[in-house]
């Protein structure tokens, strides 16, 4: 299997941030799934406005550490620590990300998204 991405892009900033709010995005939703539970529900257990859990929960996000512990309380859930990774095994793990079906890895567009009605829809 080849590499997707070569190592000084894996490691850049820009890219670390991207993979960061994917996976983070990634799990919030699994979790919403999990429970059941709509961006309207999360918004009222975080006590914000809907719109304002819809702009958290964006591509374009970039939530403060305060933000993220509000939601992982919202949703009945601690953070795991951050690990640093050094970059050839964390592209390693992004190449096996984009290439495996399993709803709790990266997807190449995206992550599971609400539906219309703010529950989460499936990512298969």
């Amino acid at each position: 299997m080849g590499d997707y991405f070569d190592m000084d892009a894996v490691i850049s900033p820009e890219v670390i941030e991207f993979s960061m709010n994917m996976h983070l995005q990634g799990e919030i939703y699994l979790r919403m799934k999990d429970l059941g539970m709509t961006q309207k529900e999360l918004a009222q257990k975080m006590g914000i406005s809907p719109a304002a859990v819809s702009k958290l929960l964006s591509r374009d996000s970039n939530m403060r550490l305060s933000t993220i512990a509000r939601i992982a309380s919202a949703l009945g859930c601690d953070v795991a620590p951050i690990k640093l990774v050094p970059g050839k095994e964390a592209l390693e793990q992004l190449n096996r990300d984009l290439v495996t079906n399993d709803e709790s890895a990266a997807h190449v567009n995206g992550f599971p998204c609400p539906d219309q009605a703010g529950s989460v829809a499936s990512a298969s």
